[in-house]
């Protein structure tokens, strides 16, 4: 039974998909690092939770943020920190007027004003790119159990293929 696990391992292990779903597991779990971080390179990519831009952008919508110091005009989208219940939060929306050193912002869902001026220290940058119906899932793959499904499983899938692999190359020198 061990011996014929082994060489199921030995003909996975040398047949090129293997090599090709290990290329594509790496390539998701940097892609899961990239998306983690709150700024790789000067870029921040966001899942939204709320519908206050809507339509433009709605929860299931992926946002890519570019930091900038400052050259923010009336109309920019932009994610900055807030508040809530005493929590920080990022909130994605449009600057509707800019009073001094302060933005006003709106969402564009929302009928008044945000109550709480954003200060340009709290700005994270400038939607650039916006991807409709990928925030849902990317928001899933960042939690508990997409990490379980999508890195948990292939990574238990990989080791137990190159523990079997090498039982079978120990076994082939005997």
């Amino acid at each position: 039974m061990f011996h014929k696990l082994t060489q199921t391992a030995y003909k996975i292990k040398v047949n090129h998909w293997y090599y090709v779903l290990l290329t594509l597991y790496i390539f998701y779990g940097l892609f899961l690092q990239i998306i983690s971080f709150p700024s790789f390179f000067g870029y921040s990519v966001l899942t939204n939770v709320s519908n206050s831009m809507s339509p433009l952008i709605n929860t299931q919508s992926l946002t890519v943020v570019k930091a900038q110091k400052s050259g923010y005009t009336k109309g920019d989208i932009v994610a900055y920190y807030s508040q809530e219940k005493g929590k920080q939060i990022i909130v994605t929306h449009r600057i509707v007027s800019l009073g001094g050193n302060v933005y006003v912002t709106k969402g564009d869902a929302n009928i008044a004003t945000d109550k709480t001026l954003v200060t340009p220290r709290l700005v994270l940058g400038k939607v650039i790119r916006i991807y409709n119906d990928v925030g849902g899932w990317v928001r899933f793959l960042k939690s508990p159990l997409g990490i379980a499904l999508f890195l948990g499983l292939p990574a238990f899938f990989f080791i137990v293929v190159e523990g079997l692999y090498i039982s079978y190359n120990l076994k082939e020198k005997e």
